[in-house]
């Protein structure tokens, strides 16, 4: 073998979601048709396309794999174990990430259908049946230019195959294992590529196998009525037409174990681990459980599954997307993702009584509905923030005293609890931010010395740190915002002039940079980070309270500006 054995299997449990992939994301979606979220988890990252056409990626950076924020017209993804690949709704092709093998020279490809991302190559399928592929061809994966009626693509750590219209399998590529000996086969309707063997699903449900078997992978000779097939890092998982699953392969961490699974959907295999949907929404998981990442017992209204190396993601009904399992590269913090398009909120202060008014926008920030909120005696909102799940909270405050109390709300806006947090003398609350990973962090500033402080808050809202962003005359905070990246902003307001001064702070909440806005008779009101990096600064014209929303790229940069006209009567106080 070229490769030593430990390399070989640390390469496959990072590229195994790829392998399934191929299969679930790629093999059935054209550039013509209509864009439909999906989740990728790579080795060490995961990525998510939006219904925009647009990605977001999190996880392991380390070749610039997530550097996907440029991308549009988006409507299939592939991840790779180092590399991100989009294939674009003109038929153009688009790669981050690795390149020392030119996997990501896929910039003249024109007319491609679908994309298959293997160890380090990257597969193309054209319109016209052809194939093209880039990157490492040491084993000669790349040596597709004569293949011709070909319809779905997969690749593996070091092969490609091919889906023929007539039923047959073509394959390049290393052949140490037999994982090439495809000649024989007919009547295949899909193909999936493991990491050293290939596993075709025939038109009557049975599935024949060839590579390498050592651990039993291949052992699929008596598998009837078979409706999905997927290749793990050491293990081949099949869905039958009853709900039920088979699997075959190493079994050393238990990921065999599906013999119990009724009314599946949709399976994954993980680099040791099995992945399973159920038609009612809810997920099943077996094998290793060693980073967390069979910890899906919880989730509901899942409608497709991804499983990585040593992860697994779920995306939501809503858009919204779940992660349990390693996350030592941030690979599970996305509960900011939204990949319908997320709705945002906008929360008022009614000045005849108090009420907080919190109205529901639409993807153009167009009001569709509101639900008002009786203050508590004494208090006064002062923000609202949404949550990846939909919940949110709204912060209120007592001056007398600096008590200030955090309502829970659940999807429909409805309180379901409530943190009270002092008295604190002084002390006022000036924001709440519920972080992608649970925790929260809560602005204030006091008002006799002028200092600005920053609490820690665990996912039960209790403090867990406090930070002291020093004092600054002529200052006053409004809000605090982190970015995907770990980064954070704070806007403050410049009390002379009504300036908005947005800080860049590192992952230490540590001052890096700042810009300032003008806005002749407006005054800031509170600033928004998106997921995309993107960014919402509001402010209100006093005068005849007029609202505007700023519309910030990833540079902090105006774009364009919405303007709200409720009424003196109403003030804005945030929008999330």
């Amino acid at each position: 073998m070229e490769m030593g054995v430990k390399d070989s299997r640390d390469r496959f449990r990072r590229v195994a979601v790829t392998l399934l992939m191929t299969f679930i994301l790629f093999a059935m979606h054209s550039y013509a048709q209509a864009v439909e979220p999906q989740v990728a988890a790579g080795g060490g990252h995961t990525v998510g396309l939006k219904s925009d056409g647009t990605v977001v990626a999190v996880g392991d950076n380390g070749f610039g794999q997530l550097e996907v924020g440029s991308w549009t017209g988006i409507n299939q993804v592939a991840a790779g174990s180092d590399h991100t690949v989009g294939l674009k709704s003109d038929g153009t092709v688009v790669a981050v990430g690795r390149k020392y093998s030119g996997q990501l020279e896929v910039g003249s490809w024109t007319g491609i259908t679908q994309v298959a991302a293997g160890g380090r190559h990257t597969v193309g399928l054209k319109s016209n049946g052809t194939a093209v592929a880039v990157g490492d061809n040491y084993s000669g994966q790349l040596e597709v230019g004569s293949w011709t009626g070909i319809n779905q693509v997969a690749a593996g750590v070091r092969h490609t195959v091919g889906l023929k219209s007539d039923g047959t399998v073509v394959a390049v590529g290393w052949n140490y294992d037999g994982q090439l000996e495809v000649g024989s086969w007919t009547g295949i309707t899909q193909v999936a590529a493991g990491g050293f063997h290939t596993v075709g699903l025939k038109s009557d449900g049975t599935v024949v196998a060839v590579g390498r078997k050592y651990s039993g992978q291949l052992k699929v000779g008596t598998w009837t009525g078979i409706t999905q097939v997927a290749t793990g890092g050491w293990h081949t998982v099949g869905l039958k037409s009853d709900g039920t699953v088979v699997a075959v392969g190493r079994n050393n961490s238990g990921q065999l174990e599906v013999g119990s699974w009724t009314g599946i959907t949709q399976v994954a295999a993980g680099g040791r681990h099995t992945v399973g949907l159920k038609s009612d929404g809810t997920v099943v998981a077996v094998g290793s459980n060693y980073s967390g990442q069979l910890e899906v017992g919880s989730w509901t209204g899942i409608t497709q599954v991804a499983a990585g190396g040593s992860h697994t993601v779920g995306l939501m009904s809503a858009g919204t997307v779940v992660a349990v399992g390693e996350n030592s590269n941030g690979q599970c913090n996305l509960n900011d993702w939204h990949l319908y398009g997320r709705k945002h909120k906008l929360l008022w202060m009614r000045s005849s009584d108090g009420r907080a008014v919190l109205w529901r926008l639409n993807e153009k920030d167009d009001r569709e509905s509101l639900k008002s909120y009786a203050p508590p005696a004494g208090y006064t909102p002062v923000c609202y923030h949404q949550n990846g799940d939909k919940t949110g909270n709204i912060l209120w405050e007592r001056t007398s005293d600096g008590r200030a109390a955090l309502w829970s709300l659940n999807a429909a806006d409805t309180k379901t609890g409530i943190t009270s947090f002092g008295p604190h003398a002084d002390l006022r609350a000036a924001n709440f931010h519920r972080r992608s990973d649970g925790t929260g962090r809560m602005l204030w500033h006091n008002e006799a010395t002028g200092e600005t402080i920053l609490w820690s808050l665990d996912k039960n809202n209790t403090k867990t740190e406090e930070k002291s962003l020093g004092t600054h005359p002529g200052y006053r905070p409004l809000s605090y915002h982190d970015r995907q990246d770990g980064t954070s902003r704070i806007l403050w307001v410049r009390e002379s002039d009504g300036s908005a001064v947005l800080w860049r702070l590192d992952a230490s909440d540590v001052k890096t940079g700042q810009k300032i806005y003008s806005y002749t008779g407006w005054i800031p009101i509170s600033y928004r980070q998106n997921e995309d990096s993107t960014g919402r600064l509001l402010w209100v014209r006093p005068a005849d309270g007029h609202t505007a929303l700023w519309i910030l790229d990833g540079a902090d940069n105006k774009t364009k500006v919405k303007f709200y006209s409720p009424g003196v009567e109403l003030t804005p106080l945030s929008y999330d």
